[in-house]
Order: structure tokens, then C-alpha cells, then sequence
């Protein structure tokens, strides 16, 4: 059991020993590119479960998982909070934290009925085909929003 509640703190401990550097390596990415891969990233990395639904699999996943979250989370923030005038930034980054509290809430619920019907296996094709349509729903929203204002070297998007 101690082994399995090691994959617990992956994801924390990845984030701390290399957020920073992550967002530093990945500084010259166009947001839009950095925001559509972690989103594929993140989704299909639950396709190696099909084949290895073992302690390692896992392992690997999440550690997938968390690199496509580190390059997520800062990138998604930006976008968010640039949207807002600077009255309402507050409000759209509320809105933005209770969407990503619905998802967490929804995503099980309806994984747990898919794999009720149809098994595992098309839980995890399902989170990869989310994932892919995420990335270019993110892409093509950052593009209609801002244009080419995303399109920077900056670490989180911003002009120099």
C-alpha cells in the first residue's frame, strides 16, 4: 500500500523540482503550441494504461501528466487573465478556477459510466480524444482572441 500512496506525490514533487525549469526550457514555444501540447500531452499519456495498467504505467503516466500540467498551468493563467479588463480580472480568474473544479467533478462521473458500458480501455481513448480536442479548441481560441499577440518568447506569453 505505501508503494502505491508513493504515486500520491509524483505530480507534487515534479512540479516543484522542475516548474521552473520547465517554463524556462520551453520559453521560446508560441503559447498556443505550449497550451495545445500539454493539453494533448496530458490526454494521451492515459493510452499507455491500455497496455500497462501496471505500478510502472501508472508511474509513467502521471509523470507525463504532470510535465503537460506544468506547461498548462501558467500558460492557461495568462491567457485567462488577459482576457479581463484589470477591474475584472478577479471575476475571470474565479471563473476560471471553478471551471477546472467542474471538470475534476464531471470527468469522473461520466468516465465511470463509460466504463460501465463500453470497459477501461475506451476511458482512456476517451481522455486522449479529449485531450487532442481540447488542444485545438485552446489553440483556435487563443488565435481569435489575441492574434498574434501570444506568439512571443516570453516564458508566459507576455511582450518583452
Amino acid at each position: 500500500m505505501a508503494t502505491w500512496g508513493f504515486l500520491a506525490v509524483i505530480n507534487p514533487l515534479f512540479t516543484v523540482a522542475f516548474q521552473a525549469r520547465v517554463v524556462k526550457f520551453t520559453s521560446g514555444i508560441p503559447m498556443a503550441v505550449k497550451f495545445g501540447g500539454s493539453l494533448v500531452l496530458m490526454g494521451t499519456s492515459f493510452l499507455i494504461l491500455i497496455p500497462m495498467s501496471t505500478f510502472w504505467g501508472v508511474t509513467f503516466v502521471l509523470g507525463l501528466f504532470a510535465l503537460g500540467e506544468m506547461l498548462w498551468q501558467p500558460t492557461s493563467e495568462v491567457f485567462a487573465s488577459s482576457l479581463a479588463s484589470d477591474i475584472n480580472r478577479g471575476a475571470y480568474m474565479g471563473v476560471f478556477g471553478a471551471s477546472g473544479s467542474f471538470a475534476w467533478a464531471v470527468g469522473p462521473l461520466v468516465d465511470f459510466d463509460l466504463r460501465q458500458a463500453q470497459g477501461i480501455a475506451t476511458v482512456w481513448v476517451f481522455t486522449a480524444l479529449m485531450g487532442i480536442g481540447g488542444a485545438f479548441f485552446a489553440m483556435a481560441s487563443l488565435r481569435m482572441a489575441r492574434g498574434d499577440r501570444f506568439r512571443t518568447d516570453h516564458p508566459y506569453g507576455h511582450s518583452k
